[in-house]
């Protein structure tokens, strides 16, 4: 757990300062040359969100290893396995997923609380290229990192159990998103679970990108159905969602470690050592 509090506060460390410089030197442009560089909206504000809070957070814990982004998978998974079939089944429980969460919003008290499944959306019509860019494509990547390729990681590591990585990466997922609901929510238990399953980050990153990208291009009004239509609605992707874990599950049942650590010759007991014959004196 010290390891997980440990890349949470590299995490938020790096925003911070990131956006201290940033706000320094735009100060000093707005003093000398009246342009004032973190207005809100503008695709410079977007460009210094994409930088502090996404780049560098991600070349640093991809630099220090403390995340892989390594397409090796770690595991041999049987002869029914195959990549092709891990991203199609993805598809589907994310898929499964982004409706049965949506229609949540609908079945439940909680539009108020603007539920995203991962986070906030961009708007197409009313953001830049930059947003769109950041929210379907950086976003995956640097959050998946820290979640489940760091904190997950270290987790699964240390408890036999897995469910504690997953379920505590999900309520970190949704805290940095200043979202609660997002870890209690299906959207960050399937990617924790995913990333134990495989203990390989790009499935994750790809369900998170679709995800994003079909939030992105969907009307709002696809959250606003009506009461019967959500409720078949909600059962058929909650039906989908399960269906595509467990095929998930069903392909990824065998797992055999590829890298096996070298094992040393067992140390001779202290007997043994005792008996050992002395050397003679050479001649």
């Amino acid at each position: 757990m010290r390891a997980s509090l440990k890349y949470i506060f590299l995490y938020l460390s790096l925003i911070l300062a990131g956006f201290l410089v940033l706000k320094l030197i735009a100060v000093g442009i707005e003093d000398k040359c009246g342009f004032d560089l973190m207005a809100d909206g503008t695709w410079m504000d977007s460009l210094a969100f994409l930088l502090i809070v996404q780049l560098i957070p991600l070349y640093v814990f991809v630099k220090r290893k403390y995340a892989s982004l390594s397409f090796k998978l770690n595991y041999s998974f049987g002869d029914d396995f195959s990549i092709k079939k891990l991203y199609q089944w993805s598809a589907l429980a994310c898929v499964g997923c982004l409706l049965f969460d949506g229609m949540l919003q609908v079945l439940l008290p909680l539009e108020q609380l603007d539920l995203y499944v991962f986070g906030s959306i961009p708007d197409l019509e009313d953001n830049n290229f930059i947003d769109v860019v950041s929210a379907c494509v950086m976003a995956p990547l640097v959050e998946e990192s820290v979640c489940r390729g760091a904190i997950e990681r270290r987790l699964l590591e240390k408890y036999r159990n897995p469910w504690i990585g997953v379920v505590i990466s999900a309520i970190i997922f949704s805290l940095l998103h200043f979202n609660f609901e997002q870890g209690i929510q299906t959207g960050g238990l399937i990617l924790g679970w995913v990333y134990y399953r495989t203990r390989n980050l790009w499935p994750c990153i790809f369900i998170h990108a679709l995800n994003n990208i079909l939030a992105t291009i969907l009307p709002d009004s696809w959250t606003e159905p009506p009461m019967p239509i959500a409720i078949v609605v909600a059962i058929v992707s909650g039906a989908a969602l399960l269906y595509g874990a467990k095929k998930i599950y069903d392909i990824t049942r065998d797992r055999t470690p590829l890298y096996v650590p070298v094992e040393l010759p067992p140390a001779l007991p202290p007997e043994a050592v005792n008996q050992q014959p002395e050397s003679t004196p050479a001649d």
